[in-house]
């Protein structure tokens, strides 16, 4: 029990720590990097993708998001693919002159779509 209780802190701590970064810095700002701002990667086939991509697509209506379906991804999204190292779907990655900031998975998809709504 006590080492969940320890992932929890920590997790709850890379979440504190990634939202203070987002509402403190504007992320999508400085330099001339054609790769900088939010870019979420997902499948179609996927269930958890498809869980999380209508809040997605809803924040995509108040700021700029590049879908990239990972079986007909862009050369942008490629590039952007290999930076951060995807391996797994759902995955969103901002990406800013300080360097990405990504969240793997469904949970920390919806976080990150939480804290950018708020931003």
């Amino acid at each position: 029990m006590g080492n969940r209780k320890s992932i929890l802190l920590l997790a709850g701590i890379v979440f504190s720590l990634a939202a203070f970064f987002l509402l403190t810095h504007n992320p999508l700002s400085g330099g001339s990097s054609a790769e900088r701002g939010v870019y979420f990667f997902y499948s179609e086939h996927c269930p958890h993708c498809q869980a999380v991509k209508p809040a997605v697509l809803e924040l995509a209506e108040k700021r700029k998001i590049t879908l990239c379906e990972i079986s007909s991804m862009s050369e942008e999204c490629k590039s952007v693919a290999e930076k951060i190292g995807l391996k797994y779907v759902p995955t969103m990655a901002i990406m800013s002159c300080e360097g990405p900031v990504v969240f793997v998975g469904s949970e920390d998809v919806m976080k990150a779509v939480e804290m950018l709504k708020q931003s």
